[in-house]
């Protein structure tokens, strides 16, 4: 295993920290098929080289490295920018239920950012410690 090395004093550091292995997920034409019928959109599966992604009707995304994905049901770039939006905390809720209804919220999943133009950076016990708009 490889030494890291933090070139930063702590007070109080602990003696031991969890390391964890992150597998990345089978991505292929079946699964991204399968995937994109969960909301109701199908059609061939294309592969893009340039951006590594499976797509579905050029409305499903979905990186065949990590398994992110992306949804465009219109053309986001000729959308004028919404009005009334939701702030994020109605934006949480209505997207954690639509995910739960879907089947793809795992139980052991939790909220990291709520898209557009805000990135959050959480600590372990979920707390904001940074949070930049770009």
């Amino acid at each position: 295993m490889p030494e890291i090395v933090i070139n930063k004093e702590f007070t109080n550091p602990p003696e031991k920290l969890p390391v964890y292995k992150v597998d990345n997920p089978t991505i292929n034409e079946k699964t991204v098929a399968v995937f994109a019928e969960k909301f109701g959109i199908s059609g061939s599966v294309t592969f893009d080289v340039f951006t590594n992604t499976y797509q579905v009707a050029g409305k499903v995304h979905v990186s065949k490295t990590t398994g992110d994905f992306w949804i465009t049901l219109e053309d986001p770039w000729n959308q004028p920018p919404p009005k009334n939006l939701p702030n994020e905390s109605i934006c949480k809720e209505i997207a954690t239920l639509y995910l739960k209804e879907k089947g793809l919220l795992p139980k052991d999943a939790y909220f990291w950012s709520c898209g557009g133009s805000s990135n959050q950076n959480l600590t372990s016990d979920g707390l904001v410690s940074e949070k930049t708009v770009v």
